[in-house]
């Protein structure tokens, strides 16, 4: 009813019972074993949320503690899943149009990456995966936005993937590229034309130097944009925190000599 109220949208919940809730904290944990996640999810983490039994009112009164509204907190904790990336505009609703950009790092600052599941960099730099990738990953990311019916792509709060589409530099027809993204407060995006380390530049790049007006598929969200080819000096200062989003990036350029075009997709 509290997410109905929020949302403006009928929300379906399915129940989860504690020993499946403990379950996946303990599968987790073993894959945390042998994967970086970055997830606060544990079987700890369930055990506390599935065995506590609270306080009653009484005992909360008698210490002068007030709660808080329940529906206060529930709404502050999907604005920040939003501003994380964890709740996409269409999972908001009306609650979409009431978040503002955080201010934690001033306009366009890109903030630190949220906690989240990610592909470690060693697996994306390897060259079976460098290798099979260029066919591989963007006609999957395009059946996945299809068959969601362009919600959404394969992505995580940590690794956010975004859906470009650019004029063709020299067919003049609409070019569609799944991208990892950086996002930033102002609304705009960082894109990294590595090219799974290639020591040629992808096709996208030429496709934004010849025609800068394009268009971005976000979380559902489609946003025309203007194209700008960063400065060297500029990708430089910000190269650290575009690595802690995708420290892929960091490896790649152990592998090729090419300088990657960095491009900041801008809303027009």
């Amino acid at each position: 009813e509290m997410l109905r109220s929020l949302t403006g949208r009928q929300i379906r919940i399915a129940p989860v019972s504690p020993p499946v809730l403990r379950g996946l904290g303990s599968g987790l944990d073993m894959l945390r074993a042998v994967l970086p996640l970055n997830t606060p999810f544990s079987r700890e983490a369930m055990d506390l949320l599935t065995y506590w039994a609270g306080a009653s009112s009484d005992d909360l009164d008698e210490l002068g503690i007030e709660l808080r509204p329940a529906q206060d907190t529930l709404r502050d904790s999907m604005l920040a899943w939003h501003r994380a990336g964890m709740l996409s505009d269409r999972q908001m609703g009306d609650l979409a149009a009431t978040d503002e950009p955080a201010a934690s790092g001033g306009a366009g600052s890109l903030g630190r990456p949220p906690k989240g599941i990610r592909v470690p960099a060693r697996v994306l730099a390897s060259e079976p995966f460098r290798k099979a990738a260029p066919k591989v990953v963007p006609a999957f990311h395009r059946a996945v936005l299809k068959l969601s019916g362009g919600r959404t792509l394969l992505s995580t709060a940590a690794n956010p993937m975004l859906m470009l589409t650019a004029t063709g530099a020299r067919s003049g027809e609409p070019r569609s590229t799944p991208l990892a993204a950086v996002p930033r407060d102002d609304g705009s995006f960082i894109v990294v034309g590595s090219n799974f380390a290639s020591d040629k530049h992808p096709a996208w790049t030429a496709n934004l130097l010849a025609h800068p007006e394009a268009t971005v598929n976000y979380r559902g969200r489609e946003t025309p944009v203007r194209a700008r080819l960063m400065h060297d000096d500029e990708v430089d200062s910000l190269w650290d925190d575009l690595v802690a989003w995708y420290p892929n990036w960091s490896e790649y350029t152990d592998i090729t000599d090419r300088r990657f075009r960095v491009f900041s997709l801008e809303p027009r």
